[in-house]
């Protein structure tokens, strides 16, 4: 993603907005619980977005601040252009939110589209760490040594 150029190849792969918004919302839903610690982001370069805000959640319901008030790089109409990258710490997440508004970035051309548009996102993720459960053998083996103990101790007393 640091050098990753978007361009014309992708065309048909990115998104939009609905005709005449101004701001809009899109949630990824990243399957499972990952740690997440940035995200690249192509601002699209017709229809891009003015300001973005960056929101997380493990439930798609209660969401906490990732990132606010950003100002993705306003992208030259029809040029090839990099992925802005954000960071921040290593949270567990599942959802990641993005809260768009002044779309599109730059005065528009008279045939470019009223709308909020994203040419790539990418996220910098690494699995979550479970914790092992332990197994029902060492769990047998446990409880009799702590029966022998017991009972040595009873002896001894």
């Amino acid at each position: 993603a640091f050098s990753a150029l978007h361009d014309f190849v992708y065309d048909g792969q990115e998104w939009f907005s609905n005709a005449g918004t101004t701001s809009s919302i899109v949630s990824y839903d990243l399957g499972k619980v990952q740690n997440i610690q940035g995200m690249a982001f192509w601002n699209e370069d017709g229809t891009g977005v003015g300001k973005l805000n960056l929101l997380g959640s493990t439930d798609g319901t209660t969401w906490f601040s990732l990132l606010n008030n950003l100002r993705p790089t306003d992208n030259t109409f029809e040029a090839r252009y990099k992925a802005d990258i954000y960071s921040w710490q290593s949270v567990a997440l599942r959802y990641v939110k993005l809260e768009m508004s002044g779309c599109p970035q730059s005065q528009p051309a008279s045939n470019t589209l009223i709308a909020c548009g994203i040419g790539e996102v990418a996220f910098n993720a690494s699995p979550t760490t479970a914790v092992p459960e332990p197994s029902p053998i060492g769990m047998g083996a446990l409880g009799l040594g702590l029966m022998a103990l017991g009972l040595r101790r009873r002896r001894q007393g």
